[in-house]
């Protein structure tokens, strides 16, 4: 229920193809970063990005997405992992980010792949 595959059907988005997935097993040792409220300011900031920090309270859609440098988060952590069902905050830090997910930075601490 709280994953890509609940929100399209609860979205009614490619019904068709949601039967295609996998389960994956990480390493003990991997090293994971869970985004909330207050942690998500603390990213690191692509300064190149059009996109800049502002509080959500601005209600501006452009400068309440994060721009986060992707490459320097890599250098501390190997996972990131988005719960917007646990932290519905982070739908308007993150705008964009529209259910739960988990992005694997570093493919090396995957140790087990499943269908």
């Amino acid at each position: 229920e709280r994953s890509w595959h609940g929100f399209c059907k609860r979205n009614d988005l490619l019904r068709g193809r949601l039967g295609l997935s996998f389960e994956f097993e990480l390493s003990q040792n991997a090293r994971v970063l869970e985004l909330t409220p207050d942690n998500v300011w603390d990213l690191p900031v692509d300064e190149k990005s059009p996109f800049k920090r502002c509080p959500p309270e601005e209600r501006n859609f452009l400068a309440m997405v994060k721009a986060i440098d992707f490459e320097a988060l890599a250098r501390e952590y190997d996972v990131l992992v988005c719960s917007l069902t646990e932290n519905p905050g982070l739908y308007w830090l993150l705008y964009g980010w529209d259910c739960d997910c988990i992005l694997i930075m570093n493919p090396e601490v995957i140790i087990g792949c499943m269908k």
